[in-house]
């Protein structure tokens, strides 16, 4: 009796700091179409001869759970698994898998598990395996509608943190972000540069992702090319004096101002990436017909005289603006990458220590830093963070932020807004309007006006310029014993670490189809395709491969995912 109520009392501590959330504008758990549910789930149970039926009566805690996971699986119509947490490690089974016969786990009708859930076996034991019997009558109404529903986080033993049990895992969740209720009576001094009319800067966050596992660019001899990729705009448009082709540049840099597809108000299309925000390496195609409505909307409203008449650029990207891109565009072309990779990230692996340890062989995040900086110092000119004292305190402060931007983790990220806190707009020239006296009072409008410039300016040189120089420049990846922290090879080294890693995976562990091989296979069952990428260890590599990866696929004239 006593080691009765000393258990229950410790249940009752662990119920009282369990926390529960729900969304704000959840919906009322509808009671009948789980109890439905459960019927279905019940009889299933029945006529599947492998899996053991419920308990006569009331469901066990277990059998509650096992039914979640089934009825979550079932809401989700489509091929995905659905995002919760207790469904990770879990899938459909598939008729058309070898032998045409059905894996299932026991409890759970037409759902196969490819690796144990924690959080599956912890709702399955104590103290959660006490909650029915004090519930009562209906208990697995109450306890699958909780898990279905909200979110359930319980404290880690000797730590102020939680762990999440249930629901849709925290990192799938988008933030809510608070608007201001009024704008109109802020100071200069406390106005945030926000996006106006779009996204707010603190929900634009860099995709770092897209520099990780990154293939080198290779000259005509084999060699790894430092820079940014042959693709980039800036590498395809060279005729540096050509005023048409600054121009294209300038709708890189600011698609916003063009009526282009941009970060702070398009919304993105989930069947062209798996990223939260687009890739912009190419948009020559959005460009194109962007210039031809322009052309049909001129020669509808004067057929005579604007036709032949060039598109003008936005007021405020004239003059001053004009010539900062063009400054770019030739510094680039001039700036000596090589020698600077060289200088701050000399090699660390010849060709005949190429099998020595792996991780010894990356660049330290200080030197990749460096090396960046030292870049976007070359290719950036000056006035572009502004002149005088405040411009200096810019520069200071985006060096800061690249190097913070090296130094992340692998889940870590930037936003807009962090790299924008603390910029001084009002005494960088080039946002002013053309015919703007320096000295006159700085209006609400403008204000907002040349934070937006400015915040085009900084995403495109974090996205569109530094994650591409450290993409071509370097191979950036995981390790095997750190976890997230990320170590950055440059492409020569990394060329010459994993070839013969790659040789011996060849020859030890795979072996070569024929095409006709290849065809009866597919013709007989989907066969999943996918890359290998190496993880470097201590010493040495191991293979990673990802089947889940979504592929890209032709729809109507367009790849898609």
């Amino acid at each position: 009796m006593a080691h009765s109520q000393t258990t229950m009392l410790l249940s009752f501590n662990c119920w009282d700091k369990t926390l529960i959330g729900c969304f704000d504008q959840s919906s009322v758990v509808n009671y009948e179409s789980i109890d439905h549910d459960i019927t279905v789930f019940t009889q299933q149970l029945s006529e599947c001869s492998e899996v053991i039926g419920p308990t006569q009566g009331a469901f066990k805690q277990s059998e509650t759970v096992d039914f979640v996971i089934w009825s979550l699986f079932q809401r989700q119509h489509s091929w995905r698994r659905p995002a919760h947490i207790l469904c990770h490690g879990y899938q459909r089974t598939t008729s058309r898998g070898d032998g045409g016969e059905l894996e299932i786990v026991p409890g759970i009708p037409g759902i196969l598990s490819s690796c144990a859930n924690p959080y599956v076996q912890t709702l399955k034991g104590k103290p959660w395996s006490l909650l029915p019997s004090l519930l009562g009558r209906k208990a697995e109404l109450i306890i699958g509608g909780m898990l279905m529903e909200a979110g359930v986080f319980t404290p880690i033993d000797g730590s102020s943190n939680l762990i999440q049990l249930s629901g849709t895992p925290m990192s799938d969740l988008k933030p809510q972000i608070a608007k201001p209720t009024n704008t109109e009576s802020v100071s200069h001094k406390s106005q945030s540069l926000t996006s106006t009319g779009g996204r707010s800067h603190t929900e634009i966050l860099f995709v770092r992702h897209r520099m990780l596992y990154a293939r080198p660019s290779l000259t005509s001899r084999g060699q790894p090319r430092v820079g940014p990729n042959h693709l980039h705009v800036l590498n395809r448009l060279r005729k540096i004096d050509n005023e048409t082709e600054t121009a294209q540049v300038m709708k890189y840099m600011f698609p916003r101002q063009f009526g282009l597809h941009n970060v702070f108000t398009s919304n993105v299309d989930p069947a062209e990436t798996a990223m939260r925000f687009k890739d912009y390496t190419l948009r020559e195609k959005e460009i194109i017909a962007a210039d031809q409505r322009a052309k049909r909307k001129v020669t509808t409203t004067d057929p005579v005289g604007m036709q032949s008449k060039p598109s003008h650029l936005p007021k405020r990207l004239r003059g001053a603006a004009f010539r900062l891109v063009q400054s770019i565009r030739r510094r680039h072309m001039r700036c000596p990458y090589h020698a600077l990779l060289q200088h701050y990230c000399p090699r660390r692996v010849s060709d005949q220590a190429a099998e020595r340890g792996s991780i010894r062989n990356a660049s330290t995040p200080a030197e990749v830093s460096a090396f960046c900086r030292a870049v976007v110092l070359h290719v950036f000119p000056n006035a572009l963070w502004g002149s005088t004292a405040a411009g200096a305190h810019n520069r200071t402060l985006l060096l800061r932020k690249v190097d913070q931007f090296v130094r992340l983790r692998r889940y870590e990220t930037m936003s807009v807004h962090d790299v924008l806190q603390g910029v001084k707009i009002r005494d960088v020239d080039w946002l002013a309007p053309p015919s703007l006296d320096n000295h006159s009072h700085l209006s609400s409008t403008d204000f907002s006006k040349r934070g937006e410039l400015m915040a085009e300016v900084l995403y495109y040189l974090f996205d569109s310029f530094l994650i591409p120089l450290i993409r071509g420049t370097f191979h950036v990846t995981e390790s095997n014993v750190h976890r997230n922290q990320l170590f950055y090879f440059r492409h020569d080294d990394w060329k010459a670490m994993t070839e013969p890693a790659l040789s011996s995976l060849k020859a030890g562990m795979l072996e070569e189809c024929s095409a006709a091989d290849v065809r009866k296979m597919l013709a007989k069952r989907a066969l999943g395709v996918s890359q290998v990428r190496l993880l470097p260890k201590e010493s040495g590599m191991r293979p990673i491969i990802n089947l889940r990866r979504r592929a890209q696929r032709l729809q109507h004239g367009q790849m898609v995912l």
